[in-house]
């Protein structure tokens, strides 16, 4: 586990970006913070802090932020990351989408729950529109959606999108699915 930073081709870095969400998920914080600050750092030096593989590298370490309950950091870096992307590819562009759920997210985790609902609620909408509702990311936020509903008490409302979202994800993916 661990790397150093080093200077690499973009796809690189944007490998080891990724890298770090799989570190989180396998229970280790501090390898996976480093690894996404490091791939962020090499990124603006190697390519620049405007490139795209940059703003995702920028958007996975926010991402991660969110993720290890460090949201207070991660909003003006998502903030940011979703004003870049959207001056580099225009608004609504579907590279903005993740970043725009994760700072939903990050505002629902440290008690922002009204701002987490509705920003969560806009990711969903056009989602929807520019991907379609059966898309895997639409499904990914319509979870984080109905996650968000739980923290202002809607709870009716939390189960009846999370069990619509299951129900669409087992017809899609098939029940049998570990992604369902």
């Amino acid at each position: 586990r661990g790397a150093g930073a080093w200077s690499c081709p973009p796809r690189d870095l944007s490998t080891q970006s990724v890298l770090a969400r799989g570190y989180i998920a396998a229970g280790w914080p501090a390898e996976g913070i480093a690894l996404a600050e490091q791939a962020v750092a090499a990124s603006e030096r190697e390519v620049g802090p405007a490139d795209s593989v940059t703003l995702g590298c920028r958007g996975v370490l926010g991402i991660v932020y969110v993720g290890t309950g460090r949201g207070s950091e991660a909003i003006p870096l998502l903030e940011r990351v979703v004003a870049d992307l959207e001056q580099v590819f225009g608004p609504g562009h579907p590279q903005a989408l993740a970043p725009r759920a994760a700072l939903g997210t990050a505002h629902g985790g440290i008690g922002r729950t009204a701002e987490a609902v509705t920003m969560l609620e806009q990711v969903v909408a056009e989602s929807e529109r520019v991907l379609g509702p059966e898309h895997a990311s639409t499904l990914t936020f319509r979870n984080a959606l109905g996650s968000s509903y739980t923290h202002p008490g809607r709870h009716a409302e939390a189960v009846g999108a999370l069990e619509r979202n299951l129900a669409d994800s087992e017809r899609l993916l098939g029940a049998e699915s570990k992604r369902a």
